[in-house]
């Protein structure tokens, strides 16, 4: 497999240029032949796949050819083809210093489902909710981003809707390496089909997306009903991890109760902001959100989950700190974080405002 994998990168410039002048007939046949099937089928065989489950395709393009040939191994029960689903592809860099072994999804229900809404963004949170269930192994696969050195449409959607990967330079590929690695993400592939269930592509991706937003409104519901916690203004001990959902921490109700409390149930963005009166407490609506995210604890030695980083927020204002343009959410993150700053020292979450709007 090496030798063919080689030949590619040592031939696929030349073959890309004399699509235009019409020479390299010769190189043209047989760079097609390998990416097409030799290379395929090598992988086949090495992999020892069955291939009424599994099919393996490799493309230099359709009509032009693309500045970044990919071979793509397919569980027929999950996706036939790159465009929809889950699957794993070595996909070349333009320049061909090597290439990448990823696990990655098929982007046309998103592009097609956010038009014009930033779709590669919905992908990248796609493959972040799918990196929190998935037991990856990140020793091994140590690419969270590509970069295939193109500006084209496809290598763009495969740069966004990475989920892992690992990156083979001209100087480390061998055999033994590459099947390692194709193995790692055979397994990873047989998790997300796991959860996948009897659902549809379509659905569970949709499932992904509004996860945390369920899980909010849970959340919400539950600071209701809480009662308030007396909390020191001093560094507190971590929270525990949530048994059902890998790398997601537990947020206690009764913290985010006494924070609204503590706000006097105002949004903090702006004190004039009336919602409601709330049926259960009583008061001016509001929600709690932690400025530092609760998927950022594993950077912070203490607890994010104190009141002094769970700001009170009216419904709207709340959806703009997600889901607002840049410029006016960080604007918003500003405010927030001149409010917060001390308070946050006092609780052991020392961060700057470039820091914090990273998180975001």
């Amino acid at each position: 497999m090496n030798d063919k994998l080689n030949f590619i990168i040592d031939n696929y410039q030349d073959f890309y240029k004399n699509q235009k002048n019409g020479e390299g007939k010769s190189l043209d046949k047989e760079m097609k032949e390998i990416i097409k099937d030799k290379l395929p089928n090598e992988i086949v065989n090495l992999m020892n796949l069955d291939t009424f489950l599994y099919m393996v395709e490799g493309s230099y393009g359709m009509g032009n050819y693309t500045e970044t040939p990919w071979v793509s191994i397919f569980d027929r029960s999950i996706t036939k083809t790159a465009q929809k689903g889950f699957y794993i592809v070595v996909v070349f860099r333009k320049d061909m210093s090597g290439f990448y072994v990823s696990l990655n999804q098929g982007t046309t229900y998103l592009t097609k489902r956010f038009k014009g809404k930033h779709p590669r963004d919905k992908m990248r949170e796609v493959a972040s909710k799918l990196r929190e269930e998935l037991d990856i192994p990140h020793n091994e696969l140590t690419a969270i981003d590509l970069d295939l050195i193109s500006k084209t449409t496809n290598a763009k959607n495969y740069e966004a809707a990475n989920i892992c990967a690992k990156y083979f330079s001209y100087k480390n590929m061998n055999d033994s390496k590459l099947i390692t690695t194709l193995s790692i993400l055979m397994d990873l592939l047989d998790n997300i089909k796991e959860l996948i269930g009897r659902k549809s592509i379509d659905d569970f991706v949709d499932e992904l997306l509004i996860k945390e937003e369920i899980e909010d409104l849970k959340y919400q519901e539950d600071i209701l009903l809480s009662k308030a916690t007396n909390t020191s203004e001093s560094p507190q001990k971590k929270p525990s991890l949530n048994s059902y959902i890998k790398e997601s921490w537990n947020r206690d109700s009764s913290i985010a109760k006494e924070a609204i409390i503590n706000a006097k149930f105002l949004c903090e963005v702006d004190k004039t902001h009336d919602t409601f009166k709330s049926l259960l407490s009583k008061e001016n609506y509001v929600e709690a959100h932690h400025l530092i995210p609760m998927n950022k604890q594993n950077e912070f030695e203490y607890s994010v989950d104190v009141p002094g980083n769970i700001i009170a927020l009216c419904p709207n204002c709340h959806r703009a700190i997600h889901y607002a343009e840049k410029t006016f959410r960080n604007k918003l993150l500003k405010s927030l974080y001149s409010q917060r700053k001390e308070k946050l020292k006092k609780f052991g979450l020392d961060i700057t405002i470039e820091e914090l709007i990273d998180c975001y």
